[in-house]
């Protein structure tokens, strides 16, 4: 018996040598590493990424638990997904919007504008990726125009550009190469839609999706009012997007004597909906909640805001309602 404890004594003893080396090397490698990788400059994040697919949201229906789910969807979001890696060994802080050409066209070369987004709460995101790590995200489409050289300069053509700084500062940005196949995906994000169209038409001469406080950003806007454009059944959430617009702009603009009066544009196609029940409706609510607007009652087929049925609020006497 005391052979054999002599025997794990000594195997103990040997076995814990080389634990303990490696523990102490442990200790001290990474530290040590990340010194030395400080002296030749190598210590930096970076950021290296992939595109996966394109989707769509449908705004009011996919976004939305199904008790409020709206009866016409209007609006889309468009989505690309895709991942980054940070193979350096800072952490990297992502700038929140990316860009993506397409390709040369005879005018100049289309530019999709991205935000980090998450389609799960509706938010914009500000990513950061630790060293070694990877990072999924959707990208939200913002804009998507064809600009020629000289009014924005880009890398391109079919390239994407992701900006990110890391402890040092701002780092060199990620510009990679995308296939035909990748640049026609991209062109599946821009759907012509309805509320697109009716800001050509019904805010033509004012300053349109102007950023305000918060995340409102404003249909348009011009020298008195602020608007919502919503369709005709939607006039509730019109009533809402137009006040917190006012709002908004009064904060923006630090003034209570620089205001915007709440302007709501109700689109109504008469080819698929009770127009007149949708108007007595939108009139009615806004009669109860006695706000100081103006109601723009416009057919799917008006040409421009002038064309348009306008009605003040609060309007001043019964006999006046129709």
């Amino acid at each position: 018996m005391t052979i054999l404890a002599a025997a794990a004594r000594i195997f103990r003893d040997w076995l814990g040598v080389p634990v303990a080396a490696i523990t102490l090397v442990t200790a001290f490698f990474y530290p040590a590493a990340g010194t030395i990788l400080g002296w030749f400059g190598r210590d930096r994040a970076s950021i290296s990424a992939q595109l996966f697919n394109v989707d769509h949201v449908n705004v009011g229906l996919d976004d939305q638990p199904a008790s409020s789910r709206v009866d016409k969807v209007a609006e889309h979001e468009g989505l690309l997904r895709g991942q980054l890696v940070n193979d350096g060994f800072s952490v990297a802080s992502i700038v929140s919007n990316f860009s993506c050409t397409g390709a040369d066209q005879p005018d100049g070369r289309i530019v999709y504008t991205f935000s980090f987004y998450d389609p799960q709460k509706g938010t914009k995101l500000f990513p950061e990726i630790p060293a070694r790590s990877t990072l999924s995200f959707f990208g939200r489409l913002i804009d998507a125009n064809i600009y020629t050289e000289a009014t924005r300069p880009v890398p391109g053509p079919k390239k994407c550009t992701f900006s990110y700084f890391d402890k040092y500062g701002f780092v060199q940005p990620t510009i990679f190469e995308i296939n035909d196949r990748q640049a026609a995906m991209l062109g599946m994000l821009v759907v012509q839609e309805e509320s697109v169209e009716w800001r050509n038409k019904y805010c033509e001469g004012m300053i349109t999706r102007l950023p305000l406080s918060g995340k409102d950003v404003a249909d348009c806007v011009d020298e008195t009012h602020v608007f919502a454009i919503e369709p005709s059944y939607r006039w509730t959430a019109a009533i809402g997007r137009s006040l917190s617009y006012a709002k908004s702009f009064a904060e923006l603009a630090r003034s209570s004597q620089n205001t915007k009066t709440p302007g709501l544009i109700l689109v109504c196609d008469p080819d698929n909906t009770d127009c007149n029940a949708e108007r007595r409706a939108a009139t009615g609510g806004l009669d109860q909640l006695k706000l100081s607007a103006r109601l723009w009652l416009c057919s799917a087929k008006d040409s421009a805001l002038k064309d348009c049925e306008q009605i003040d609020f609060p309007r001043r006497a019964k006999s006046e309602h129709q």
